[in-house]
Formats: structure tokens, C-alpha cells, sequence
């Protein structure tokens, strides 16, 4: 049978799986011991097998539903997984390849900072380790994306023409038959040198980097992205300390609050942060993994019903004459503007970032407990996209290689 030319857009560090594990495609980024690489196709290392005639492999991150930045791409690709294991289903295909894997490990000493990957991800249930062996790794020199609809084009942002991203699947297939059109395309950026780094820039993993400088209790509790976190833990400091809540109100908000009337409520009538004094009422509403919720179309089907327009009709009720701020709290690599466009009352909301946050609070002196991991806590949201993430897994990664070399030298294992 002849299969298709393929290209796989391979969605990295996406999905729930990493919250609390290594992406095991954390090695598409890393050479080996052995100045090699390899790359793993998630979600289980498996393809489909009608595209064994896989050409390149296109590194992406998600940047909103119809983008995707292209971090780097694998070519000269050797196929690392048997004949046997497309009779079965892809999520099955691995249990077959299981020996096979390991075997390859062995004869070609897949090893990152001293530790085979299948000891690095054992505790993973992992079967397929390596999907493909690739010769040519380039990383891209410049931010370019592909995008999925041709609105969103210009010369950063690469059209796919009868292309549409999935919102859960971690990967997608563009062959040259069925996908011609987006093949070509792709095929074209992959050609443009000025697009790449002349050489495969990727380095060995480093053991001896410092750890993540900003993990911090809400890492190890698992609350990093937890809005009702943030929300009591910044009410918290507005409310005992009032000298940073008039400096917070002013250079955040630019109201300047009355300290004799001031309340710092939280989720009062469900809204995250409310604030009021005898002469403003501040509705602050922080959302940092969790859409905009409610939503619900008018009669015409244009602008959207949703919380924002709820908090409005509230905060109106309780104004007896006092002025309404509204503010949107968001991490920077949250919504865009346009996308909040869409939502009825949403021209009433000032939006904040959380790099504004950052910035005031990083000058203010506050001796209330746990502030420097609070500080730590918002430096997550202020960047603009989620690029903790591939510090998060390095992390993860250099943790888990100490822990088993140390492993392995109480134990006298080589």
C-alpha cells in the first residue's frame, strides 16, 4: 500500500495529563547523551497507521482556538514503531510494542542526563517511548504561527487553507492528498531559511540548571491555576494592609478610595473581588483557567449574555448614587481584546493583566505573611503565553533524572 505524504502538527504540553506529569514530549526539545534525537507523538506515542509515510513532524504550542506557534520542526524521519502494531488500535498498539521499545532503548542507549527514558517515565505506563528517530531538528528564529482562518493571516501568520484545529486533539495529520492545499503550505515554510536556525540548535538537557526559581506552595498543592486561590489570596492583603489597598486602587485602578468607608468583600452576589467605599463600588472579576461564564445569545444572535452582563444589573441595584468601576482581571496570555468584543456590557470593563499586578506589587513593602510566594505566584500569569510550561516540564525533568541517579548510586546500579 502506498501511503500519503504527511506532515504531523504534534500540539505540545497540552491537556490534563501534564498537570500532574512529564509530557514525555518534553524530548522533542532535548538531544540525548548521545547528541540524538527522537520524538514522541502524543497522546500515547502511537500513529494512525494509514500515515507511516510521515515526512516531518511541526513542533506547535496553542496559542488561542484558531492558533498555533510553531516552535520547530523534525525531519529525515525514521519510523520507530513495528509493522505488527498498526493491525491493532492505536491506544492498543502500544501494549505491542512494548519489548520492541525497550530493545531499541537498549541498542541505542536513549539516555537523557545519564537515564534511559523508559526509567525517566516508568512510573508513566508508558509503552511507546519513541515514536520517531530524526536527523534534522531546527528550531524557528523568529514568532511565526499557523492559523486556521484566513481573517488571522498576514506574513506571521500562515493561512491553512480547509484546515480546521481541533480544540481537544493532540495532534492532526496534513497529507498531500486529502490536505494538498495545507501540505503546500507547510511544505513552503519548511523550505524558507529564513524561517529557521541554520543548524539543529537543540542542546543535551542540563542537570546542573537551577530549578524553577518561582515554584512555589501553590505548585506543590496544585492550586497554580486555581482563580478562587488568587481571588482569597489578594483580598487577603487588600484587606489587612490599607495602605496597599489605597496604593493598589490608585496606581492599579486609578480610583481613589475613601479608607473610612473602604470594604474589600469576596464573591459577594458571585462576584470574585468587590470593593466599595461611600463613593465608588469596584467590581473585579479574575479568571484565570475558567471562560466567561453564562453565555447566552440575544434574540439576533450577535452580542453575548454572559456574568459580565449580570455583574453590571448587580452592581447598578446597590449603586444608590455612587460611581461603578468594572475590571477584568486576566493573565497575559489569556483573551485578547477581540475575543472579549463579542460580550454584551464587556465595553464597561477595564481590563487588567496580571503583569499589572506584578508590577505594583513587586514595589510595595508588605510585611503580611507569604508575600514573596505571592509574588512568585502571579509571575506565572504575566507572561504572554504559557511558557512556563516547558519550565515547568524541564523542571519536572531534571528533577526526576537527580532523583534517579541518586537512585542508582545508593543502589550501585549503572
Amino acid at each position: 500500500m502506498k501511503y500519503p505524504e504527511t506532515i504531523i502538527i504534534e500540539r505540545m504540553y497540552a491537556g490534563k495529563y501534564i498537570d500532574d506529569n512529564i509530557g514525555h514530549e518534553i524530548i522533542n526539545t532535548f538531544k540525548t547523551d548521545n547528541d540524538e534525537n527522537y520524538i514522541y507523538i502524543s497522546p500515547n506515542g502511537t500513529i494512525n497507521s494509514n500515515y507511516q509515510n510521515t515526512k516531518y513532524v511541526l513542533l506547535v504550542r496553542l496559542i488561542n482556538q484558531h492558533t498555533f506557534e510553531i516552535i520547530g520542526y523534525a525531519g529525515d524521519l525514521e519510523l520507530l514503531l513495528s509493522k505488527e502494531s498498526f493491525k491493532f488500535k492505536q491506544k492498543d498498539s502500544g501494549i505491542i510494542e512494548s519489548e520492541k521499545q525497550l530493545e531499541i532503548i537498549e541498542n541505542n542507549s536513549i539516555k537523557y542526563g545519564g537515564v534511559k527514558i523508559n526509567d525517566l517515565l516508568a512510573e508513566q505506563s508508558n509503552a511507546v517511548f519513541v515514536t520517531f528517530k530524526a536527523k534534522n531538528v531546527k528550531r524557528a528564529k523568529k514568532r511565526i504561527f499557523i492559523v486556521d482562518s484566513i481573517d488571522l493571516a498576514d506574513d506571521n501568520h500562515i493561512y491553512l487553507p480547509n484546515i480546521k484545529f481541533s480544540k481537544t486533539s493532540l495532534k492532526m495529520y496534513v497529507d498531500n492528498n486529502k490536505n494538498k492545499e495545507a501540505y503546500v503550505k507547510i511544505f513552503e515554510l519548511l523550505s524558507d531559511k529564513k524561517v529557521w536556525e541554520d543548524k539543529n540548535t537543540l542542546t543535551k538537557i542540563d542537570i546542573d540548571k537551577p530549578l524553577d526559581k518561582n515554584f512555589g506552595i501553590l505548585d506543590i498543592i496544585k492550586k497554580d491555576y486555581d482563580e478562587l486561590t488568587y481571588s482569597n489570596w489578594l483580598a487577603y492583603y487588600l484587606n489587612n494592609d490599607l495602605d496597599l489597598l489605597k496604593d493598589f486602587c490608585s496606581s492599579v485602578l486609578h480610583i481613589d478610595i475613601d479608607l473610612k468607608s473602604v470594604k474589600v468583600l469576596r464573591e459577594y452576589h458571585n462576584i470574585d473581588i468587590w470593593i466599595e467605599d461611600s463613593n465608588h463600588i469596584i467590581v473585579i472579576e479574575n479568571k484565570i483557567k475558567s471562560g466567561i461564564n453564562g453565555e447566552r445569545h440575544d434574540l439576533e444572535g450577535k452580542s453575548v449574555q454572559s456574568q459580565l452582563s449580570d455583574y453590571v444589573k448587580t452592581a447598578n441595584k446597590e449603586a444608590h448614587n455612587r460611581k461603578i468601576h468594572y475590571f477584568l482581571l486576566l493573565p497575559n496570555y489569556s483573551y485578547k481584546n477581540e475575543d472579549l468584543k463579542k460580550y454584551s456590557e464587556y465595553d464597561k470593563y477595564i481590563l487588567i493583566r496580571y503583569s499589572d499586578l506584578l508590577d505594583f506589587f513587586q514595589k510595595c513593602n508588605c510585611d503580611l505573611e507569604f508575600y514573596e510566594e505571592f509574588i512568585k505566584a502571579i509571575k506565572k500569569h504575566s507572561t504572554e503565553y504559557r511558557k512556563d510550561l516547558y519550565e515547568i516540564m524541564e523542571d519536572r525533568f531534571v528533577r526526576t533524572i537527580k532523583m534517579k541517579r541518586e537512585y542508582y548510586h545508593k543502589n550501585s546500579i549503572c
